[in-house]
C-alpha cells in the first residue's frame, strides 16, 4: 500500500480504522486513538518518517517518530525562546530565511523539469542507487551566492545589498536564477545521456 486509506462512509463519518503509511510497515489506528482529522494524522505520523526513509536511514517507525518529535520540539523551543525579545522582527527574519532556500530549490526543480520534459521520472524516486550530485551542487551554489551577495537582514547584509540598498532583499529571485542556470550547465549532459538510455 502506498497511500493512506481514508475511507469515508456515506454519512460522512470516518470508518473505525485508517491506515497510516509508515517506513516500518503500515499501522492500523483505531478510532479512539486518533486526535484529529485523518489528513492531519497522515502528515503528523508519516511525513517525518518519510524524510528518514528518503535519506536512507532505516529505523523502526516508533523510534523515528520519537527522534523527530524530540529534535524538532527542542529546536522549536530554543528558536522561540531566542526570538521572544522581538517576536515580530524575528518572525519576519525567519520568513525571509525560509525564502532564501526555497528560491534555489525551485530553480533546480524547474530546470530539471525543463531538461526532462516528457520523461517519466517515477523510477528515480525508488532507486536508492541513483544520485544527482549536480542538483545538490547547483542548489548550494545558488543559496550561498545569493545570500552572500543580496541578503538584507539585520545581522547580515550581502555585499551587493550593502552597495545598492535600493534593491532591497532579492535573495529569493537571485538564488532561483543562479541555481537554475547552474543546474542547466552542470546537469544537461547527464540528463541528456539518461534520456537517451531510456
Amino acid at each position: 500500500m502506498t497511500v493512506a486509506e481514508l475511507s469515508v462512509q456515506t454519512d460522512g463519518s470516518y470508518r473505525d480504522r485508517i491506515v497510516a503509511v509508515e517506513p516500518g510497515g503500515n499501522e492500523f489506528i483505531a478510532e479512539a486513538d486518533r486526535h484529529g482529522h485523518p489528513h492531519q494524522l497522515f502528515w503528523t505520523w508519516s511525513s517525518p518518517n518519510l524524510e528518514f526513509v528518503t535519506i536512507g536511514v532505516r529505523l523502526p517507525a516508533h523510534i523515528a517518530r520519537a527522534l523527530v518529535t524530540v529534535f524538532f520540539g527542542v529546536a522549536g523551543f530554543l528558536v522561540a525562546w531566542w526570538a521572544l525579545a522581538d517576536a515580530a522582527a524575528s518572525y519576519e527574519a525567519f520568513l525571509l530565511i525560509i525564502a532564501y532556500w526555497i528560491g534555489p530549490w525551485l530553480g533546480v526543480v524547474f530546470a530539471d523539469q525543463y531538461l526532462r520534459r516528457g520523461q517519466t521520472i517515477s523510477g528515480f524516486l525508488y532507486d536508492r542507487s541513483y544520485a544527482n550530485w549536480g542538483g545538490l551542487l547547483s542548489f548550494a551554489v545558488g543559496l550561498v551566492l545569493s545570500v552572500l551577495l543580496f541578503s538584507n537582514q539585520k545581522d547580515f547584509v550581502g555585499f551587493v545589498a550593502k552597495a545598492v540598498p535600493q534593491l532591497g532583499d532579492i535573495t529569493f529571485f537571485v538564488g532561483f536564477l543562479i541555481a537554475g542556470a547552474s543546474y542547466l550547465l552542470v546537469c544537461r549532459s547527464k540528463i541528456t545521456a539518461e534520456r537517451a538510455a531510456v
